[in-house]
């Protein structure tokens, strides 16, 4: 008996110090500090105190880098007290705080909340500190860009949450998308999210992917761009669309095998060089890789500035020996210039023999108008250096009083041409249509409801949201921008329209429209030549309606019934 006495006493020692053991493993961490701090509104330091017996570490001080830093974010565990010091920039801008988090585990952790005033104020109906957890709503994000001064970034990403009002565009051709976010479907303050991808970054594949109504989350950079359009900079993404974080497929074309030579410049600017012949020492670079869209880049427009300069892009030596025939071709996109005349002044390709004297070739297809579509060349005859060694250079011009932006991709030299468009000799322009959207009125159509309206010697030309799930817009100034499923109306009481060519801005912007009325109508889509020729209508009015995408109209040219 005695014997057993001794043996339950050990276990029950050996029990003792097994919860003993047990309960000096778990951690224990105590904020000793206020886990509530103001920061001065001219910035400042607070130090953290706290005491954690295990290693810890400061989490989520990241997402704030742009204004707040930590002199420590882990240390070890110890019995003493240990701190932290926070110190936080001046703030000229809104009311601004951050939530972090000390952790020694999952059961040891504090929060501490940092705020600091701003010289804006708080923001009249703003929420959210544009965090993941926490992202702006459209308020706070329009006063927080605005903050940053003009075509200033925000170093860090910032998430902002909305009711779509607008899809301006979704391009399956370039996967991404522009829309505009509201805190309502009544708020008359809207964002931008410009040229952003789907959720993961995948490229969009579905026109319809985003509609009107639609609660979104989008994360990317702020900017304030020119000093007046608040909004999520180009190459940011979606993280959900109501409450859904289900992505699209990435879509990667393929490159062309009839190519002797051929650079998209998808994932580089590959064995290109760039020559500057003179660059403004404010410049950091002209050409640049923009990852992005997939194209080389050039602008001398920087920090709201204009800067003269001339940059060349000049390719590797290419060998056409062995070719009787060659041809070249490339895709660009050109906006921000002083017009399109000037353009093709400023923005121009050249070629040489190997160390030869360089000589300016012209493209077939030159771009209607100033915009972001890019346009094919068409098939530029460089017979003359068949099987010879040659080089390309594609050169651009800037002035202090304006600077382009010229973006370039897919340059290809192969041994056969595009085929060449057919001209239509059996129509006559009696009347061309100005189509700067500006110039319409607001106006709402019986039958196709509301959407804008302009008339022009006589001759009546109106689009209308129709069926569409996008409300009409009139912003560009290049081109009127029919929605899919929206209509477009054109008319003349005195006279009977026989034939309608509508010139897009691009090809991508280039899509059959099926007629409505008179139903006798033939549409035809020419995306090489971005022409939408509608024939056989021998009416007053033609009614069309967008039915396969959102077409892009910068010219607008009518052939009358003799």
């Amino acid at each position: 008996m005695r014997i057993q006495n001794i043996l339950l006493s050990a276990f029950a020692l050996l029990f003792l110090v097994a919860c003993h053991e047990k309960e000096n493993l778990e951690p224990k961490l105590d904020l000793i500090s206020d886990s509530s701090v103001e920061i001065p509104i001219g910035g400042g330091e607070t130090v953290i105190t706290f005491t954690s017996a295990t290693a810890w570490e400061l989490r989520n001080i990241e997402d704030y880098s742009d204004w707040l830093v930590a002199d420590r974010t882990t240390g070890s565990g110890s019995e003493n007290e240990q701190t932290l010091t926070l110190t936080a920039t001046p703030n000229t801008g809104i009311n601004r705080s951050a939530n972090l988090q000390l952790w020694a585990s999952p059961l040891a952790k504090r929060g501490i909340t940092i705020t600091q005033a701003g010289e804006g104020g708080a923001i009249e109906g703003g929420k959210g500190d544009g965090t993941a957890e926490n992202p702006y709503n459209v308020a706070s994000a329009i006063a927080a860009a605005e903050a940053l001064g003009a075509d200033v970034q925000s170093e860090a990403d910032v998430y902002v949450e909305g009711i779509v009002v607008t899809v301006e565009e979704i391009s399956t051709s370039y996967g991404n998308g522009t829309f505009h976010i509201a805190d309502n479907a009544s708020a008359t303050a809207t964002f931008g999210l410009y040229r952003i991808y789907d959720i993961n970054g995948a490229k969009f594949n579905d026109e319809n992917r985003v509609k009107v109504g639609d609660k979104v989350v989008a994360k990317g950079k702020l900017i304030n761009y020119r000093g007046n359009t608040p909004q999520i900079a180009q190459g940011g993404q979606l993280v959900s669309i109501n409450g859904s974080t289900e992505g699209s497929t990435v879509v990667t074309p393929d490159d062309p095998s009839d190519a002797i030579f051929y650079e998209s410049f998808a994932s580089g600017m590959g064995e290109w060089t760039i020559d500057n012949k003179s660059i403004d020492s404010a410049l950091e670079a002209v050409w640049v890789h923009d990852a992005t869209y997939s194209c080389m880049k050039a602008t001398a427009y920087a920090n709201s500035t204009n800067y003269a300069c001339e940059s060349w892009l000049v390719s590797p030596v290419i060998d056409l020996s062995g070719e009787t025939e060659v041809y070249l071709e490339f895709e660009q996109a050109l906006n921000y210039f002083t017009s399109i005349d000037v353009a093709k002044e400023q923005a121009t390709v050249q070629i040489r023999e190997e160390n030869g004297s360089w000589q300016t070739l012209t493209p077939t297809i030159f771009p209607d108008a100033l915009s972001w579509s890019f346009t094919n060349s068409g098939s530029i005859d460089i017979n003359a250096y068949a099987g010879k060694s040659v080089q390309l250079a594609f050169v651009y011009k800037s002035t202090a009083e304006k600077a382009g932006t010229w973006e370039l991709k897919n340059v290809k030299i192969s041994a056969q041409a595009q085929e060449a468009p057919v001209e239509d000799t059996d129509f006559t322009a009696d009347q061309t249509f100005s189509t700067v959207s500006t110039e319409f009125t607001a106006d709402n159509h019986s039958t196709y409801g509301s959407g804008f309206v302009n008339t022009y010697e006589g001759t009546t030309v109106g689009y209308y949201q129709h069926s569409s799930t996008s409300t009409p817009i009139n912003t560009a100034t290049d081109h009127i921008r029919v929605y899919k499923s929206s209509a477009l109306c054109i008319s003349n009481d005195s006279k009977q329209i026989k034939a309608v060519k509508l010139t897009c801005t691009g090809s991508d912007r280039c899509a059959y429209m099926t007629p409505l009325s008179p139903a006798t109508a033939t549409v035809e889509a020419n995306t090489s030549t971005k022409v939408i020729s509608v024939k056989n209508i021998n009416a007053n009015s033609i009614e069309l309606h967008a039915t396969e995408a959102q077409v892009r109209i910068s010219k607008i040219e009518i052939d009358y019934v003799d």
